[in-house]
């Protein structure tokens, strides 16, 4: 709908992208997903500095289809970038970057590189400890952490 009344590079179009990709995501497109969001990536581009807090949803967007795709050496690279911008932008105890910790934590980890793993895993328990609404992402990454450190000590 947007499309019909604005021009083709606008940047609403961006947000639509993303959101359709959202919904190619649920339904496991994950190939058109990808495309949308990248498409998206490329509107904001255009209008918004690299920092831009919108810009970190794409990155963690694309990087979230790509691990669904085992694609984790590129999904690494975009959940850091995102990383880096929830950095700038949020509280340091934020959920989300939490979130990204974890999701860089368990990148890692598909990549055969625990002591990087549990670096980031521990990091994100320490900002779910902290907050008791999160009791169960806490538990899901301390379960993963046991798990992790095995591994470690025969690396």
């Amino acid at each position: 709908m947007r499309k019909q009344y604005l021009p083709e590079n606008h940047i609403d179009i961006a947000d639509s992208l993303n959101s359709i990709g959202l919904i190619r995501q649920k339904q496991e497109n994950y190939a058109e997903a990808l495309e949308l969001f990248q498409q998206s990536l490329k509107l904001k581009e255009i209008y918004l500095p690299q920092d831009h807090p919108s810009m970190a949803i794409n990155y963690h967007n694309i990087a979230n289809i790509l691990r669904l795709q085992e694609n984790y050496t590129n999904c690494l690279d975009y959940y850091v970038r995102a990383h880096k911008i929830r950095e700038c932008y949020l509280p340091p105890n934020d959920t989300d970057i939490a979130d990204s910790l974890y999701n860089i934590g368990f990148t890692y980890d598909q990549l055969n590189q625990p002591t990087r793993a549990l670096e980031h895993l521990k990091k994100a328990a320490d900002i779910y400890k902290g907050l008791p609404t999160e009791i169960s992402a806490f538990n899901k990454i301390q379960c993963h952490i046991q798990r992790l450190l095995p591994e470690k000590s025969s690396t």
